[in-house]
């Protein structure tokens, strides 16, 4: 990470507030000041990249004085630009203790944690760092290291879906790099591997899907339909290979070629859930609802704790004016995800169509201010203007 980083990231440490005692002792006038010399000192050693010594400085720091949360900090990025992972995570954790709602010691707590091999953890506190109070400026070095981290776990967790969202948003800003392609690949093909962890029997499955969709994310279409032709030409049979060819040609708004493709997913692999939704919401929009019914119900059956399969299946059942059963489901697809904004709008739809005006407006109300939170937390204090 090196020295620059702590540079960059100082301006988001919030220092503890020094309280001036009515009438210090002798002994503790001399450890305070002797805690600020520290301090100097340990400025010093970070300005001439003496990390050692710096390690050994801010040591010494958070023993007198353990709430000096800018001690905890450099302490942390001492040791992490040293790779004593273990030790910058107790740092990190220290320093959460004290103030839990900073954004940077939340991500650096769980990069520390990833690099640890405590993978839940880290994913626990590598969101909390994109919700916390003081969230990361984005586009910062560090945003950009906790996002590409956040999504890799996302991966690893089986949520593939959260984990493409922020995968599209990512690669439209970042310069494509092995392991953003890896990532890619990883997700379309629903794998729960780390980027750099792919064993060999996946790597080059993995490498085709990446590429084929970064390329459809680009816009660069017909290369992107070539390399998921590729893909599925070497591994036919591999699960969500024609997937992957399926979400590249929906990308193209080719949507026939979408529908032939999660055909062919579904009869490699019978339980492919995304699958069936996707056909699902095709018939949806093609008119025919009715045709996309049995394939929602069978998503339902598979994954009856998903919401995206109550969400799908209210969708369908309120096109076909069966009101009451859409409402059911769409009230389960809001429990299962609240943040979800196309199910609280859809809901609010079925319940305006049932006469329930009232009920209504509140989903919309909540849809709004679920909005106004996420775009608060997208552009954050410090985003470009």
């Amino acid at each position: 990470m090196g020295t620059v980083l702590a540079v960059l990231l100082a301006a988001f440490l919030l220092q503890a507030p020094a309280a001036k005692p009515p009438a210090a002792k002798p002994a503790a006038r001399a450890a305070a000041q002797r805690v600020e010399q520290l301090m100097k000192d340990g400025e010093a050693a970070r300005a001439a990249e003496l990390i050692d010594e710096a390690i050994r400085i801010y040591g010494e720091v958070v023993k007198l004085a353990p709430r000096r949360a800018e001690a905890w900090w450099y302490l942390g990025l001492a040791h992490y630009d040293k790779d004593n992972y273990a030790e910058a995570e107790r740092a990190f954790a220290r320093l959460v203790v004290l103030d839990p709602n900073h954004g940077a010691a939340l991500a650096m707590l769980g990069l520390t944690e990833y690099q640890n091999g405590r993978h839940a953890a880290a994913l626990k506190h590598l969101l909390a760092a994109k919700t916390a109070r003081e969230p990361l400026p984005p586009g910062s070095e560090m945003d950009t290291v906790a996002r590409f981290h956040l999504i890799a776990l996302m991966n690893w967790a089986g949520q593939h879906d959260l984990a493409s969202v922020l995968l599209q948003e990512f690669a439209k800003e970042k310069q494509e790099t092995p392991m953003l392609v890896e990532a890619a690949g990883i997700n379309l093909l629903r794998l729960r591997h780390l980027p750099g962890k792919v064993p060999p029997e996946d790597r080059e499955a993995v490498q085709l899907a990446g590429r084929a969709v970064l390329l459809a994310w680009k816009g660069q279409h017909e290369e992107a339909r070539k390399t998921g032709e590729t893909l599925v030409e070497r591994f036919a049979n591999r699960p969500n290979a024609h997937y992957t060819l399926g979400y590249v040609h929906l990308m193209a708004a080719d949507d026939d070629a979408m529908a032939a493709e999660m055909e062919k997913e579904i009869a490699v692999a019978p339980g492919n859930v995304p699958a069936r939704l996707q056909l699902a919401n095709y018939w949806l929009k093609q008119g025919e609802a009715e045709k996309g019914l049995p394939y929602a119900r069978q998503a339902l059956e598979l994954e009856p704790e998903q919401f995206m399969t109550h969400q799908m299946l209210g969708r369908l059942l309120l096109d076909l004016g069966q009101v009451k059963e859409s409402i059911a489901a769409l009230e389960k697809a809001v429990r299962l995800a609240p943040e979800c904004l196309l199910c609280h709008s859809v809901l609010a739809n079925a319940y305006a169509r049932d006469g329930r005006a009232a009920d209504a407006e509140k989903q919309l109300k909540i849809r709004a201010e679920i909005a106004k939170q996420s775009e608060a937390l997208r552009t954050g204090p410090g985003a470009a203007k």
